[in-house]
């Protein structure tokens, strides 16, 4: 999760024209222009930090072993970013990617 958070704050950092940053549902909650983009962002980002990820439009699944994969709902469906515990969704063994 600290890893998921910590990539949004990241991405958001680097590249915050994929954001509104003036349109947001929290302190940094801000809404999503560009979802490609950012599904994009986090896998690379990720993906820098030893981890493998893919992002399908709704659920970003993160994992570092083929044994699980931890699936976090990271935008909401009125297109703002979503943080904190209520983003984890599931875990699945094994992973399904």
């Amino acid at each position: 999760m600290s890893d998921v958070q910590s990539a949004i704050d990241q991405l958001v950092k680097q590249q915050p024209d994929i954001f509104n940053l003036n349109d947001k549902k929290c302190d940094n909650c801000y809404r999503v222009l560009y979802a490609d983009r950012f599904g994009q962002g986090m896998v690379s980002i990720l993906g820098q930090r030893g981890l493998c990820a893919i992002y399908d439009g709704a659920e970003l699944g993160v994992k570092n072993t083929n044994t699980f994969d931890d699936q976090y709902a990271i935008v909401s469906s009125a297109g703002y970013l979503r943080r904190g515990d209520g983003t984890y969704v599931s875990t699945c063994r094994p992973s399904w990617f």
